[in-house]
Protein backbone atom coordinates (compact mmCIF):
# COMPACT_ATOMS: atom_id res chain seq x y z
CA UNK A 1 0.00 0.00 0.00
CA UNK A 2 1.35 3.44 -0.89
CA UNK A 3 2.16 5.65 2.06
CA UNK A 4 1.67 9.43 1.83
CA UNK A 5 4.61 11.35 0.39
CA UNK A 6 4.08 14.11 2.89
CA UNK A 7 4.79 14.19 6.62
CA UNK A 8 2.44 12.26 8.86
CA UNK A 9 -0.43 14.39 10.05
CA UNK A 10 0.16 17.15 7.48
CA UNK A 11 -2.97 18.60 5.93
CA UNK A 12 -3.55 18.18 2.22
CA UNK A 13 -5.46 21.00 0.61
CA UNK A 14 -8.47 19.76 -1.34
CA UNK A 15 -10.05 22.67 -3.22
CA UNK A 16 -13.60 22.57 -4.48
CA UNK A 17 -13.77 20.94 -7.88
CA UNK A 18 -15.02 22.71 -10.95
CA UNK A 19 -16.13 20.85 -14.09
CA UNK A 20 -13.21 19.84 -16.31
CA UNK A 21 -13.09 22.30 -19.21
CA UNK A 22 -13.07 19.60 -21.87
CA UNK A 23 -15.72 17.52 -20.09
CA UNK A 24 -18.57 19.89 -19.23
CA UNK A 25 -20.98 16.97 -18.90
CA UNK A 26 -19.21 15.70 -15.77
CA UNK A 27 -21.81 15.63 -13.04
CA UNK A 28 -21.44 17.41 -9.72
CA UNK A 29 -21.79 14.03 -8.02
CA UNK A 30 -18.85 12.62 -9.97
CA UNK A 31 -16.74 15.64 -9.09
CA UNK A 32 -17.60 15.33 -5.40
CA UNK A 33 -16.91 11.58 -5.48
CA UNK A 34 -13.49 12.15 -7.06
CA UNK A 35 -12.66 14.80 -4.48
CA UNK A 36 -13.69 12.48 -1.65
CA UNK A 37 -11.03 9.89 -2.54
CA UNK A 38 -8.32 12.31 -3.68
CA UNK A 39 -7.20 13.23 -0.17
CA UNK A 40 -3.77 11.65 0.05
CA UNK A 41 -1.92 8.81 -1.71
CA UNK A 42 -2.72 6.28 1.02
CA UNK A 43 -6.42 7.14 0.93
CA UNK A 44 -6.46 6.82 -2.85
CA UNK A 45 -4.61 3.49 -2.86
CA UNK A 46 -6.83 2.02 -0.13
CA UNK A 47 -9.97 3.19 -1.91
CA UNK A 48 -8.85 1.56 -5.15
CA UNK A 49 -7.81 -1.62 -3.35
CA UNK A 50 -11.23 -2.09 -1.75
CA UNK A 51 -13.36 -1.20 -4.76
CA UNK A 52 -15.36 -3.75 -6.71
CA UNK A 53 -15.85 -2.86 -10.34
CA UNK A 54 -19.34 -2.56 -11.87
CA UNK A 55 -20.55 -5.84 -13.28
CA UNK A 56 -17.93 -7.90 -11.43
CA UNK A 57 -18.99 -11.23 -9.98
CA UNK A 58 -18.37 -11.63 -6.24
CA UNK A 59 -17.30 -15.26 -6.66
CA UNK A 60 -14.40 -14.27 -8.95
CA UNK A 61 -10.89 -13.55 -7.71
CA UNK A 62 -9.34 -10.18 -8.45
CA UNK A 63 -5.95 -8.53 -8.03
CA UNK A 64 -4.70 -4.97 -8.47
CA UNK A 65 -1.54 -2.96 -7.77
CA UNK A 66 -3.28 0.13 -6.33
CA UNK A 67 -0.17 1.97 -5.13
CA UNK A 68 0.98 2.79 -8.67
CA UNK A 69 -2.39 3.70 -10.20
CA UNK A 70 -2.46 7.25 -8.82
CA UNK A 71 1.19 8.07 -9.64
CA UNK A 72 0.90 6.58 -13.14
CA UNK A 73 -2.25 8.61 -13.78
CA UNK A 74 -0.67 11.83 -12.49
CA UNK A 75 2.32 11.31 -14.79
CA UNK A 76 0.01 11.07 -17.80
CA UNK A 77 -2.14 14.14 -17.07
CA UNK A 78 -1.09 17.48 -18.58
CA UNK A 79 -4.16 19.48 -17.57
CA UNK A 80 -3.62 21.24 -14.23
CA UNK A 81 -6.53 23.69 -14.41
CA UNK A 82 -7.01 24.88 -10.85
CA UNK A 83 -9.87 23.15 -9.04
CA UNK A 84 -10.32 20.26 -11.45
CA UNK A 85 -10.01 16.58 -10.65
CA UNK A 86 -6.82 16.46 -12.76
CA UNK A 87 -5.18 19.21 -10.73
CA UNK A 88 -6.16 17.60 -7.42
CA UNK A 89 -4.84 14.23 -8.60
CA UNK A 90 -1.46 15.71 -9.52
CA UNK A 91 -1.27 17.76 -6.31
CA UNK A 92 -1.51 14.63 -4.15
CA UNK A 93 2.13 13.84 -4.65
CA UNK A 94 4.41 16.50 -3.19
CA UNK A 95 7.36 14.76 -4.79
CA UNK A 96 7.06 15.33 -8.57
CA UNK A 97 8.39 11.80 -9.13
CA UNK A 98 6.16 9.58 -6.95
CA UNK A 99 6.98 6.39 -8.84
CA UNK A 100 10.72 6.90 -8.32
CA UNK A 101 10.08 7.68 -4.67
CA UNK A 102 8.08 4.47 -4.26
CA UNK A 103 10.93 2.51 -5.86
CA UNK A 104 13.53 4.03 -3.51
CA UNK A 105 11.43 3.28 -0.44
CA UNK A 106 10.93 -0.38 -1.38
CA UNK A 107 14.61 -0.79 -2.30
CA UNK A 108 15.69 0.58 1.10
CA UNK A 109 13.40 -1.87 2.89
CA UNK A 110 14.96 -4.79 0.97
CA UNK A 111 18.57 -3.62 0.83
CA UNK A 112 21.01 -6.44 1.52
CA UNK A 113 18.31 -9.10 1.98
CA UNK A 114 18.75 -10.85 -1.36
CA UNK A 115 15.12 -10.27 -2.28
CA UNK A 116 14.17 -8.87 -5.66
CA UNK A 117 12.33 -5.71 -6.64
CA UNK A 118 12.31 -4.24 -10.14
CA UNK A 119 10.36 -1.22 -11.35
CA UNK A 120 10.22 0.30 -14.83
CA UNK A 121 8.37 3.40 -15.98
CA UNK A 122 8.44 4.55 -19.62
CA UNK A 123 6.75 7.35 -21.55
CA UNK A 124 6.47 7.09 -25.32
CA UNK A 125 5.19 10.09 -27.30
CA UNK A 126 4.70 10.76 -30.99
CA UNK A 127 7.43 13.06 -32.35
CA UNK A 128 4.94 15.84 -33.18
CA UNK A 129 3.94 16.07 -29.49
CA UNK A 130 7.16 14.99 -27.82
CA UNK A 131 8.47 18.51 -27.15
CA UNK A 132 5.14 19.48 -25.50
CA UNK A 133 5.34 16.60 -23.02
CA UNK A 134 9.04 17.18 -22.35
CA UNK A 135 8.41 20.86 -21.62
CA UNK A 136 5.53 19.99 -19.30
CA UNK A 137 7.78 17.60 -17.37
CA UNK A 138 10.55 20.21 -17.11
CA UNK A 139 8.15 22.86 -15.82
CA UNK A 140 6.86 20.56 -13.07
CA UNK A 141 10.18 18.98 -12.08
CA UNK A 142 9.29 15.53 -13.39
CA UNK A 143 12.45 13.52 -14.03
CA UNK A 144 11.19 11.18 -16.75
CA UNK A 145 12.75 10.38 -20.10
CA UNK A 146 10.40 10.69 -23.07
CA UNK A 147 10.96 8.25 -25.93
CA UNK A 148 9.71 8.62 -29.50
CA UNK A 149 6.61 6.51 -30.10
CA UNK A 150 7.65 4.22 -32.97
CA UNK A 151 6.95 0.56 -33.78
CA UNK A 152 10.56 -0.28 -32.86
CA UNK A 153 10.22 1.49 -29.51
CA UNK A 154 6.96 -0.35 -28.75
CA UNK A 155 8.58 -3.71 -29.54
CA UNK A 156 11.56 -2.86 -27.31
CA UNK A 157 9.22 -1.81 -24.50
CA UNK A 158 7.34 -5.10 -24.67
CA UNK A 159 10.62 -6.99 -24.33
CA UNK A 160 11.54 -4.88 -21.29
CA UNK A 161 8.15 -5.56 -19.67
CA UNK A 162 8.65 -9.30 -20.01
CA UNK A 163 12.19 -9.02 -18.63
CA UNK A 164 11.29 -6.78 -15.68
CA UNK A 165 8.41 -9.04 -14.59
CA UNK A 166 10.65 -12.11 -14.81
CA UNK A 167 8.50 -13.57 -17.58
CA UNK A 168 5.35 -13.63 -15.44
CA UNK A 169 3.62 -11.01 -17.64
CA UNK A 170 4.26 -10.67 -21.35
CA UNK A 171 4.58 -7.19 -22.86
CA UNK A 172 1.36 -6.35 -24.69
CA UNK A 173 1.63 -2.66 -25.56
CA UNK A 174 -0.04 -2.02 -28.93
CA UNK A 175 -0.49 1.32 -30.68
CA UNK A 176 -1.78 2.49 -34.04
CA UNK A 177 -1.38 5.58 -36.21
CA UNK A 178 -3.77 7.58 -34.00
CA UNK A 179 -1.72 7.06 -30.83
CA UNK A 180 -0.14 10.20 -29.34
CA UNK A 181 1.07 9.07 -25.97
CA UNK A 182 1.71 5.73 -24.23
CA UNK A 183 2.74 5.16 -20.64
CA UNK A 184 4.14 1.90 -19.29
CA UNK A 185 4.74 0.95 -15.66
CA UNK A 186 5.98 -2.52 -14.73
CA UNK A 187 7.03 -3.85 -11.35
CA UNK A 188 8.10 -7.18 -9.91
CA UNK A 189 8.53 -8.40 -6.33
CA UNK A 190 10.00 -11.63 -5.02
CA UNK A 191 9.77 -11.67 -1.22
CA UNK A 192 10.60 -14.09 1.59
CA UNK A 193 8.57 -14.50 4.77
CA UNK A 194 10.35 -13.43 7.93
CA UNK A 195 8.73 -16.57 9.41
CA UNK A 196 8.60 -19.11 6.54
CA UNK A 197 6.03 -21.88 6.63
CA UNK A 198 7.11 -25.52 6.89
CA UNK A 199 6.13 -27.61 3.86
CA UNK A 200 5.36 -30.52 6.20
CA UNK A 201 2.63 -28.47 7.87
CA UNK A 202 0.75 -27.77 4.63
CA UNK A 203 -2.45 -29.82 4.52
CA UNK A 204 -5.78 -29.93 2.71
CA UNK A 205 -8.28 -27.81 4.61
CA UNK A 206 -11.87 -26.85 3.78
CA UNK A 207 -12.33 -23.43 2.16
CA UNK A 208 -15.79 -21.89 1.67
CA UNK A 209 -16.06 -19.82 -1.51
CA UNK A 210 -18.13 -16.65 -1.96
CA UNK A 211 -20.88 -18.79 -3.52
CA UNK A 212 -20.99 -21.01 -0.42
CA UNK A 213 -19.26 -23.99 -2.02
CA UNK A 214 -16.95 -25.92 0.31
CA UNK A 215 -13.86 -27.65 -1.02
CA UNK A 216 -10.50 -28.84 0.33
CA UNK A 217 -7.56 -26.62 -0.70
CA UNK A 218 -3.84 -26.62 0.00
CA UNK A 219 -3.47 -24.66 3.24
CA UNK A 220 -0.27 -23.59 4.99
CA UNK A 221 -0.16 -23.47 8.77
CA UNK A 222 2.11 -22.02 11.41
CA UNK A 223 2.17 -21.30 15.14
CA UNK A 224 3.42 -18.01 16.53
CA UNK A 225 4.39 -17.54 20.16
CA UNK A 226 4.90 -14.29 22.02
CA UNK A 227 7.07 -16.19 24.52
CA UNK A 228 9.37 -17.12 21.63
CA UNK A 229 9.60 -13.51 20.45
CA UNK A 230 7.63 -13.99 17.21
CA UNK A 231 6.69 -10.40 16.26
CA UNK A 232 3.42 -10.77 14.37
CA UNK A 233 0.53 -8.31 14.47
CA UNK A 234 -3.03 -9.61 14.53
CA UNK A 235 -6.60 -8.89 15.60
CA UNK A 236 -9.61 -11.07 16.29
CA UNK A 237 -12.82 -9.20 17.07
CA UNK A 238 -16.54 -9.67 16.49
CA UNK A 239 -17.09 -10.20 12.76
CA UNK A 240 -13.48 -9.48 11.76
CA UNK A 241 -10.02 -11.03 11.90
CA UNK A 242 -6.68 -9.94 10.45
CA UNK A 243 -2.98 -10.76 10.55
CA UNK A 244 0.05 -8.92 9.22
CA UNK A 245 2.85 -11.24 8.14
CA UNK A 246 6.27 -9.57 7.79
CA UNK A 247 8.79 -10.22 5.03
CA UNK A 248 12.53 -10.26 5.58
CA UNK A 249 13.67 -6.64 5.87
CA UNK A 250 16.96 -4.80 5.84
CA UNK A 251 18.75 -4.36 9.16
CA UNK A 252 17.70 -1.10 10.85
CA UNK A 253 15.36 -0.34 7.94
CA UNK A 254 12.74 2.36 8.53
CA UNK A 255 10.35 0.64 6.11
CA UNK A 256 8.82 -2.83 6.48
CA UNK A 257 7.17 -4.89 3.79
CA UNK A 258 4.43 -7.20 5.00
CA UNK A 259 1.22 -8.89 3.89
CA UNK A 260 -2.02 -7.86 5.57
CA UNK A 261 -4.75 -10.52 5.45
CA UNK A 262 -8.26 -9.39 6.46
CA UNK A 263 -11.41 -11.53 6.60
CA UNK A 264 -14.98 -11.01 7.74
CA UNK A 265 -16.02 -13.84 10.06
CA UNK A 266 -19.78 -13.33 9.77
CA UNK A 267 -22.09 -15.42 7.58
CA UNK A 268 -22.09 -13.01 4.62
CA UNK A 269 -19.14 -14.56 2.71
CA UNK A 270 -18.34 -11.08 1.35
CA UNK A 271 -15.09 -9.18 1.15
CA UNK A 272 -14.32 -6.54 3.79
CA UNK A 273 -14.93 -2.98 2.68
CA UNK A 274 -12.64 0.00 3.08
CA UNK A 275 -14.00 0.92 6.53
CA UNK A 276 -13.54 -2.65 7.75
CA UNK A 277 -9.96 -2.81 6.46
CA UNK A 278 -9.20 0.49 8.19
CA UNK A 279 -10.74 -0.87 11.40
CA UNK A 280 -8.62 -4.02 11.18
CA UNK A 281 -5.47 -1.93 10.71
CA UNK A 282 -6.31 0.18 13.75
CA UNK A 283 -6.93 -2.91 15.91
CA UNK A 284 -3.71 -4.75 15.03
CA UNK A 285 -1.61 -5.55 18.08
CA UNK A 286 1.67 -7.47 18.40
CA UNK A 287 1.98 -10.89 19.96
CA UNK A 288 2.84 -10.44 23.63
CA UNK A 289 4.37 -12.95 26.07
CA UNK A 290 1.74 -15.56 26.82
CA UNK A 291 0.06 -15.05 23.43
CA UNK A 292 -0.06 -17.91 20.94
CA UNK A 293 -1.48 -17.81 17.40
CA UNK A 294 -2.30 -20.72 15.13
CA UNK A 295 -2.53 -19.52 11.55
CA UNK A 296 -4.03 -21.31 8.55
CA UNK A 297 -3.55 -19.57 5.21
CA UNK A 298 -4.37 -21.09 1.80
CA UNK A 299 -1.79 -21.04 -0.95
CA UNK A 300 -3.03 -19.17 -4.00
CA UNK A 301 -2.10 -17.80 -7.39
CA UNK A 302 -4.20 -15.05 -8.97
CA UNK A 303 -3.56 -13.46 -12.36
CA UNK A 304 -5.93 -10.91 -13.85
CA UNK A 305 -6.09 -8.07 -16.35
CA UNK A 306 -8.31 -5.14 -15.34
CA UNK A 307 -9.81 -2.34 -17.42
CA UNK A 308 -9.24 0.51 -14.97
CA UNK A 309 -11.42 2.97 -16.91
CA UNK A 310 -14.39 0.63 -16.58
CA UNK A 311 -13.70 -0.60 -13.06
CA UNK A 312 -13.33 2.89 -11.61
CA UNK A 313 -15.70 4.83 -13.85
CA UNK A 314 -17.99 5.48 -10.87
CA UNK A 315 -15.08 7.21 -9.11
CA UNK A 316 -14.67 9.81 -11.86
CA UNK A 317 -11.44 8.38 -13.30
CA UNK A 318 -12.08 9.75 -16.78
CA UNK A 319 -12.62 13.26 -15.43
CA UNK A 320 -9.34 13.04 -13.53
CA UNK A 321 -7.51 11.93 -16.68
CA UNK A 322 -8.71 14.73 -18.96
CA UNK A 323 -5.97 16.02 -21.26
CA UNK A 324 -5.09 19.64 -21.91
CA UNK A 325 -6.66 20.41 -25.30
CA UNK A 326 -4.34 23.36 -25.92
CA UNK A 327 -1.23 21.26 -25.46
CA UNK A 328 -2.57 18.10 -27.12
CA UNK A 329 -5.55 19.10 -29.31
CA UNK A 330 -8.08 16.31 -29.66
CA UNK A 331 -6.23 14.01 -27.26
CA UNK A 332 -8.28 11.65 -25.10
CA UNK A 333 -7.47 8.55 -23.10
CA UNK A 334 -8.37 5.40 -25.00
CA UNK A 335 -7.15 2.69 -22.62
CA UNK A 336 -5.88 2.28 -19.08
CA UNK A 337 -5.32 -1.33 -18.06
CA UNK A 338 -3.44 -3.21 -15.39
CA UNK A 339 -2.39 -6.85 -15.51
CA UNK A 340 -1.32 -8.34 -12.19
CA UNK A 341 -0.02 -11.55 -10.69
CA UNK A 342 0.04 -12.45 -6.98
CA UNK A 343 1.19 -15.83 -5.68
CA UNK A 344 2.03 -17.00 -2.17
CA UNK A 345 3.55 -20.24 -0.92
CA UNK A 346 5.51 -21.52 2.07
CA UNK A 347 8.61 -19.45 1.25
CA UNK A 348 7.08 -16.10 0.41
CA UNK A 349 5.36 -14.06 -2.27
CA UNK A 350 5.80 -13.36 -5.98
CA UNK A 351 3.99 -10.39 -7.44
CA UNK A 352 4.03 -8.50 -10.72
CA UNK A 353 2.01 -5.70 -12.29
CA UNK A 354 1.98 -3.97 -15.66
CA UNK A 355 -0.03 -0.77 -16.09
CA UNK A 356 -0.57 0.50 -19.63
CA UNK A 357 -2.13 3.82 -20.59
CA UNK A 358 -2.76 4.91 -24.17
CA UNK A 359 -3.86 8.35 -25.34
CA UNK A 360 -5.15 8.79 -28.89
CA UNK A 361 -5.74 11.88 -30.98
CA UNK A 362 -9.50 11.25 -31.16
CA UNK A 363 -11.92 12.14 -33.94
CA UNK A 364 -10.87 15.78 -33.93
CA UNK A 365 -7.67 14.93 -35.77
CA UNK A 366 -9.37 12.66 -38.32
CA UNK A 367 -9.99 14.44 -41.63
CA UNK A 368 -12.88 12.08 -42.39
CA UNK A 369 -14.77 11.49 -39.12
CA UNK A 370 -16.63 8.22 -38.81
CA UNK A 371 -19.28 7.91 -36.13
CA UNK A 372 -20.31 4.53 -34.83
CA UNK A 373 -23.86 4.32 -33.48
CA UNK A 374 -24.29 0.89 -32.00
CA UNK A 375 -27.42 0.27 -29.95
CA UNK A 376 -26.20 -2.66 -27.90
CA UNK A 377 -27.76 -1.83 -24.53
CA UNK A 378 -31.24 -0.69 -23.35
CA UNK A 379 -32.64 2.08 -25.54
CA UNK A 380 -35.89 3.99 -26.24
CA UNK A 381 -37.82 4.36 -29.51
CA UNK A 382 -40.54 6.81 -30.49
CA UNK A 383 -42.96 6.94 -33.43
CA UNK A 384 -43.35 10.67 -34.09
CA UNK A 385 -45.48 12.98 -36.22
CA UNK A 386 -43.18 15.66 -37.66
CA UNK A 387 -43.56 18.92 -39.57
CA UNK A 388 -41.56 18.82 -42.83
CA UNK A 389 -42.45 22.36 -43.93
CA UNK A 390 -39.87 25.11 -44.14
CA UNK A 391 -36.90 23.00 -45.23
CA UNK A 392 -35.45 22.83 -41.70
CA UNK A 393 -34.56 19.74 -39.71
CA UNK A 394 -37.86 18.05 -38.82
CA UNK A 395 -38.80 18.27 -35.15
CA UNK A 396 -41.30 15.89 -33.56
CA UNK A 397 -44.69 17.48 -33.00
CA UNK A 398 -46.51 14.49 -31.54
CA UNK A 399 -45.25 11.22 -30.10
CA UNK A 400 -47.62 8.52 -31.31
CA UNK A 401 -45.87 5.59 -29.76
CA UNK A 402 -42.99 5.27 -27.28
CA UNK A 403 -41.15 2.16 -26.16
CA UNK A 404 -38.23 1.20 -23.93
CA UNK A 405 -36.21 -1.78 -25.19
CA UNK A 406 -34.49 -3.49 -22.25
CA UNK A 407 -34.11 -7.10 -23.44
CA UNK A 408 -34.26 -9.01 -26.71
CA UNK A 409 -34.68 -12.69 -27.56
CA UNK A 410 -31.54 -14.59 -28.48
Amino acid sequence: MLSPNHPSGSAVQTPSLIPQTSQPEASAFMADRALAILKDPKELALTLACQVGPGSKPEENSVLAPAVIGPVASLAVLDKTQGTQSAVLCSLFQDPNPLSLLTRRVEKALEGTGQKYAHLTSVLVRDASKSVVEEHYRQHGIDQEVVSLTPAAVAAENRRITEVTNGTIQGSLQTDSRAIFALVDAQYLKLKWAFPFDYADTKREIFTSASGQKRPVSTMSQRFSGDRGDKVYFTRSIGLQAVRLPYVSAANAQQQLSMLVVMKTDASLTQPGKAEVEKAIEQLEPTEPGTNIELFLPEFRIKQKTDLLHTFQHLGIREALTQDQEKLPGASISAFTQECLLQIDELGTEAAAVSLMEIDEGLRWNPSPRYLLKFDRPFSVFVCLEDKAGGHTPRPEDFLFAAHVNRLPA
